[in-house]
């Protein structure tokens, strides 16, 4: 289905931009261009240019007629802050500024569940979740303020944005998460792990995550041809029923759910849990998509029913905090936009709202954020277990280290590495990362972006491992 849209994919020579425009092409978009520091490929137009060189971005935007941005640019892990500053931050408020002064109508911007991460345990994360007071590392405090300014221009200048949320995204193409787990059958750790194993982890397979932001660009287009498609009844959004997606992975449990167990499992379900599953995924099942509702549920009555009060703020706006206290970057200089602050009450109580971004309601697409996984969470190890089993490890043997010693041998590593000059290969993020449950709740895409997942986590898993034993496989992956 092609639109008359003229798209422009930031950072479209990178993993993610790239799976945008062969999605795009694919579905016979006729205009699709992308904008990075670098061309890798030569089947849609390119521009080659630096997101912080606000001329070159307003350039490129008349050149390319852009109705739709897709911002996808983000340096990879590791890196020094100062520089997830510069491109983060000060690049997309470069963009942001850009797309206004351009009269460009829609924004999509790819942010990281990783922003609400304070290093303890996210079990079924919703939007709702504040950002946290102290980040654990540059990468995510400076995807929270590039999301804060997204959002924060929402309305103005007549541009509509959304924030999406990714968790974990791997799949064909992916230089990061992979190959990571190949240099561990290499360095021959596979039969070490953090933890205990107890935690519960989202991953996100590249084709959903390009999924989810194609269906977010058709969203804010519907809004800007016909306002009234956000602001339809509750009851017609919350009763609409959306296809049953089939999960990939067996057995499994939805939370409190008894149909099957949670994650992969030793042995055959119980033939009570058999037999539960086998009703619970009947085709004359009564609910399309049963999900399990809870008290944390963002689409709950009780949430939407919370009074919006808008407050004025006079304090600076959020976005000229100095970047993470490891870095070295000056502030960025005042933001265009006036800082609000939202609260919303219910039965006498104040809650804060995670932002100072200004909404309408949970509803909505322009102006919020969305977690966006494969709505599969697992048992952390069991998922690096199944690509390296995938890959041909077969090692059995288990040393489980508890999670207080990788914390301080996070801490030594860091140390030693800050002594030596060097990036560090193992941190107290990467602990906590590997031992923290971290899940989120995608009631909210699934609602109000209508997204499910297309690929189950199991098939991705199979789909990954084939692309990278086609790229040389563990001979390509260097051990350090």
């Amino acid at each position: 289905m092609s639109t008359s849209e003229s798209y422009l994919i930031i950072g479209g020579s990178g993993f993610l931009g790239r799976s945008i425009v062969e999605a795009l092409v694919k579905r016979g978009e006729k205009n699709v261009a992308t904008l990075d520091i670098v061309q890798r490929y030569h089947d849609v137009p390119h521009y080659t240019g630096n997101i912080t060189d606000s001329a070159k971005v307003r350039e490129v935007l008349k050149t390319a007629r852009t109705t739709t941005i897709i911002h996808t640019a983000s340096p990879i892990h590791n890196l020094a802050p100062e520089i997830y500053y510069k491109v983060n931050v000060q690049g997309t408020l470069t963009i942001v500024q850009a797309a206004m002064a351009c009269g460009v109508p829609r924004l999509v911007f790819t942010s990281s569940s990783g922003v609400v991460d304070a290093g303890i345990d996210l079990i079924d994360a919703d939007e709702r979740l504040p950002y946290p007071d102290e980040f654990l590392d540059a990468y995510n405090e400076s995807k929270a303020l590039a999301e804060k300014i997204v959002l924060e221009a929402n309305g103005r200048n007549g541009l509509l944005t959304v924030a999406l949320r990714p968790a974990g995204i791997f799949g064909p193409g992916d230089r990061q998460m992979i190959p990571s787990f190949a240099k561990v059958i290499n360095n021959k750790q596979t039969h070490f792990q953090i933890g205990s194993n107890a935690n519960i982890y989202d991953m996100t397979y590249i084709d959903n995550v390009v999924h989810a932001h194609i269906l977010a660009a058709d969203r804010l287009k519907e809004c800007s041809t016909n306002p009234a498609s956000y602001t339809l009844p509750r009851s017609a959004l919350i009763e609409f029923s959306l296809e049953y997606s089939t999960l990939s992975t067996g057995y499994r449990r939805v939370p409190t759910s008894d149909a099957s167990p949670l994650g992969p499992v030793d042995g055959a379900p119980s033939k009570e849990a058999q037999a539960a599953a086998a009703v619970f995924f009947a085709e004359d099942y009564v609910e399309n998509r049963p999900v399990s509702r809870t008290k944390f549920d963002p689409l709950s009555d009780t949430a939407l029913d919370l009074e919006e009060v808008l407050v004025p703020s006079t304090e600076a706006p959020a976005i000229t905090e100095k970047p993470h206290t490891n870095g070295a970057a000056a502030p960025l200089p005042d933001s265009p936009f006036l800082p609000e602050t939202v609260t919303y009450t219910a039965k006498g109580t104040s809650l804060p709202h995670p932002s100072s971004v200004l909404t309408q309601n949970m509803l909505q697409v322009p102006g919020q954020a969305f977690f966006i996984t494969n709505g599969e969470p697992v048992y952390f190890w069991d998922f690096a277990r199944t690509i390296w089993n995938e890959m041909g490890d077969t090692t059995t043997r288990r040393i489980a280290l508890p999670k207080e010693v990788g914390l301080v041998l996070g801490t030594l590593s860091e140390w030693v590495s800050w002594a030596l000059g060097k990036e560090p290969g193992f941190t107290r993020f990467r602990v906590a990362v590997t031992s923290n449950s971290r899940w989120f709740n995608i009631e909210k895409s699934r609602r109000v972006l209508g997204y499910e997942p297309q690929v189950g986590l199991e098939e991705g898993i199979k789909r990954s491992v084939a692309w990278f034993n086609a790229q040389g496989g563990l001979a390509s992956v260097v051990p350090h």
